[in-house]
């Protein structure tokens, strides 16, 4: 159960992929706060943007801000999708 949870502005990050996005994946995000979690909404090819580098840059619109995130930070975790199949995840960092 979520307690004192507001949206803020957008996350915009930078991810370098271990391999090359299909057309067919997604990616979506997470954000855990002590017990709480949110999951963001699944961000299609479309809505990324592909440098020459390999890497990935995504925003995430409305990011959740958890009360109490003066004294305990927020982790963010990223999720590859491919349909409803989990690919795989890794941690993206804190904020």
């Amino acid at each position: 159960m979520l307690r004192s949870l507001t949206l803020t502005r957008a996350l915009t990050t930078t991810l370098l992929p271990s391999k090359p996005l299909s057309k067919s994946t997604t990616i979506s995000f997470s954000f855990h706060h002590g017990t709480q979690e949110v999951h963001s909404e699944r961000l299609t090819k479309r809505e990324l943007q592909f440098r020459n580098d390999g890497t990935v840059v995504a925003t995430v619109e409305n990011v959740p801000k958890f009360k109490g995130t003066l004294t305990t930070a927020t982790a963010v975790k990223v999720y590859e999708w491919k349909g409803e199949k989990l690919v795989g995840g890794w941690d993206v960092g804190i904020y």
